[in-house]
């Protein structure tokens, strides 16, 4: 690692875990099956228009200007 130190990292067992599922909340809100608790609706709104940018960069190669 070139000089650098390595430490060790404490991994916590998936029942000491929060459960964080902000994008399928999200998701049940569109349907109307859920209310939003975590981040704004316009965040959502955000995230999901980032997150579909990546995956066309990734299926171009090409960069992915926002807003889409």
């Amino acid at each position: 690692m070139s000089g650098r130190t390595a430490f060790p990292i404490r991994i916590r067992l998936p029942e000491q875990q929060a459960y964080y599922h902000v994008e399928e909340e999200f998701t049940n809100a569109i349907r109307d099956k859920e209310e939003i608790t975590m981040v704004p609706f316009e965040t959502g709104v955000h995230y999901m228009e980032w997150t579909e940018a990546v995956i066309r960069s990734s299926q171009t190669g090409q960069a992915i200007y926002l807003p889409l």
